[in-house]
């Protein structure tokens, strides 16, 4: 069945099964992350958006493309126009998380959803701003980080790199960069950023015409102050 969430301007399509009452309780969470990230970001979603439950780990594969790992939750595609996730009554079941976790992931890929509306974020910068906004904190961060900048695979931004950092600590490492870029320079220039609307191609330049630094050097700075 298919239940609509009207938000101010954007239609939001919840598809789910018939009787699945947990759905239900994750409405009042979608509203507090569109009012945040409105909020955050100073813009809307006007759109036709559609989120898809999902009850098999089967299902996330296919959606997703390939196999998937058993901390993937939840997943907005590439156009930024659909969430995929598990249903609260199935995360247990099929995920490393306990249930009461889908209620921030649905808020993480909400904040995605307004990030990628505007172009693209690597994932040190995506992951760790969705985490932030969604009050994931993350510890023990420093070390993931300095691992994942030996790997070489922070900067070449393909879909085997994002799955290789983000099982190796990406998250605990995005979110100690997003908290440093908003101590060292607030959210302004994160929001230019996005104005610029960037690229795969071209998000490390605009990132240093933005920043005045290169998201290498910066990042290594980091490392080295730890």
């Amino acid at each position: 069945m298919i239940q609509k969430l009207q938000i101010g301007d954007t239609t939001i399509n919840i598809e789910y099964k018939e009787g699945d009452d947990s759905v239900k309780e994750l409405f009042k969470y979608i509203k507090m992350a569109f009012k945040k990230a409105e909020e955050f970001f100073g813009y809307k979603l006007n759109s036709e958006l559609n989120f898809l439950i999902i009850y098999s780990r089967e299902e996330m594969d296919k959606h997703w493309g390939s196999k998937t790992k058993d901390w993937i939750t939840a997943f907005t595609n590439k156009q930024g126009d659909r969430i995929t996730m598990f249903s609260p009554s199935k995360v247990e079941e099929y995920t490393k998380h306990p249930k009461e976790r889908i209620y921030k992931i649905i808020q993480h890929e909400i904040f995605h959803l307004f990030i990628n509306s505007k172009g693209f974020l690597p994932w040190w910068l995506n992951e760790g701003l969705a985490s932030y906004l969604a009050d994931q904190k993350r510890y023990d961060c420093i070390g993931p980080l300095k691992n994942l900048y030996k790997s070489n695979k922070m900067f070449t931004y393909k879909r085997e790199n994002f799955i290789y950092c983000m099982s190796n600590g990406g998250y605990r490492a995005s979110y100690f960069i997003i908290n440093k870029i908003l101590d060292d320079f607030g959210k302004g220039k994160i929001i230019k950023l996005l104005k610029l609307k960037p690229t795969n191609e071209n998000i490390n330049s605009l990132f240093e015409k933005v920043f005045e630094i290169s998201p290498q050097n910066y990042i290594s700075r980091l490392i080295s102050n730890a």
